[in-house]
């Protein structure tokens, strides 16, 4: 449905784990048909500058480059991707709430920062924003954080 709907970009919020992180990894990063209807998983990255998905089998095989353009990260994970429109680079950063392992099933994945506070959570994300200022980024927008937006200028 996302697909078809021209999604870009997506962050990991607390709803895409509702039924556990095997459930989410199933539905957003493989092939699946189910009678007679086939789902193909999403064809756009999934960002979370604060989930470590490496500790978990599944998604270890997902994780991309970091920085990468939207293009590259097809089905793949990463904290941070970039975009151009109109000759403009714009970055994309993903951010969960810090208190998704006590509201969701986040099985093995590591969600930082273990404080569990917003205002660590800003530090992590401000790592992010400077990594991409690095590459050229003018504008950067956190998604699924509803009280943090950075403007690198």
């Amino acid at each position: 449905f996302a697909n078809q709907m021209g999604v870009q970009a997506s962050a990991v919020g607390n709803h895409e784990l509702d039924a556990g992180a095997g459930e989410f990894h199933d539905a957003a990063f493989q092939t699946e048909s189910r009678n007679g209807v086939t789902f193909p998983g999403s064809a756009f990255p999934w960002l979370a500058s604060n989930i470590d998905f490496s500790g978990d089998f599944d998604f270890a095989k997902t994780i991309g480059k970091d920085g990468d353009d939207i293009a590259n990260l097809h089905s793949k994970t990463a904290d941070y991707a970039v975009t151009t429109i109109n000759g403009e680079v714009i970055g994309l950063i993903g951010a969960t709430t810090p208190t998704l392992p006590s509201i969701t099933n986040a099985g093995y994945l590591d969600v930082s920062p273990m404080s569990r506070t917003n205002e660590d959570l800003d530090k992590v994300i401000q790592n992010a924003v400077d990594s991409l200022k690095n590459k050229g980024s003018r504008y950067t927008y956190v998604q699924h954080i509803k009280k943090q937006i950075f403007k690198i200028l």
